[in-house]
């Protein structure tokens, strides 16, 4: 594949929020190459990198992941922890300042918590909800300086948009509800394919998969911690972002 052929689309996360599910959707349009790997993974992992630069190896593997053929119109890269790793999203702009991102924001509760059971079904977790939460709060240890268990912080999105907008203005950024996808998929869908300048594609297409089993309901305290702690995001950013109506409002 020619270098001259950049990948121009990136759903970039978060976590926990439906990515597999756009993926899905992505993968069966004509018009949209997205890599064959689950998840692109690229400008998150150091060693592909020198100064942010990519190495011309590393980035030479990366675009030969994508499939090219007569209607293929964009690529795209869908690694949800994007968003949240900064480097990431300074990578990508330094190799192309002028890609589309669109991030999915889910209720910051139920992603931290949908997260911690990805984890525990993983078995890469051991502690309770609560625990985790509080061996957070409280400065992780060493043992769990993997970003994974940063539940909370994840969910702090103001701050990983922040850090999105420094290098892209807003009209590269298309941010939308999770909940407004699986609710209705096909105006979100149409949304988010309209700011990739791409047609729709049937909406049949779409199913909402990667669903969690959880053993047991989130606690109150669990609760009330996420809440005291991601106040801005649950009821400050859905106003800052201008969207009609806070989806998570009636969660809380």
């Amino acid at each position: 594949m020619s270098n001259s052929i950049l990948v121009s689309a990136f759903i970039g996360g978060v976590q926990k929020s439906g990515t597999r599910s756009i993926s899905n959707y992505f993968r069966h349009h004509k018009n949209i190459s997205v890599h064959c790997k689950k998840e692109g993974h690229f400008f998150d992992v150091d060693k592909n990198f020198t100064n942010n630069i990519p190495l011309s190896s590393a980035i030479d593997r990366y675009h030969s992941d994508f499939e090219i053929n007569s209607s293929t119109k964009i690529l795209c890269d869908i690694s949800p922890d994007y968003i949240f790793r900064q480097n990431a999203v300074k990578r990508v702009h330094k190799y192309n300042p002028n890609a589309n991102w669109v991030i999915l924001l889910r209720n910051p509760i139920q992603r931290a918590y949908s997260a911690w059971n990805m984890e525990v079904n993983r078995k890469t977790e051991s502690l309770s909800f609560e625990e985790a939460l509080n061996a957070e709060l409280a400065g992780n240890s060493k043992s769990r300086s993997h970003d994974r268990f940063q539940y909370i912080n994840r969910s702090r999105y103001y701050p990983q948009l922040l850090n999105l907008w420094k290098y892209f203005p807003s009209s590269q950024c298309h941010i939308f509800s999770a909940e407004l996808i699986w609710k209705n998929p096909g105006k979100a869908l149409i949304q988010i394919l309209t700011s990739m300048n791409i047609k729709p594609l049937d909406i049949n297409n779409y199913e909402h998969s990667h669903k969690g089993s959880y053993s047991s309901s989130l606690s109150k305290d669990a609760h009330d911690t996420l809440v005291n702690n991601l106040h801005f995001e649950l009821y400050e950013l859905p106003t800052l972002l201008k969207w009609k109506e806070n989806p998570w409002v009636q969660d809380i």
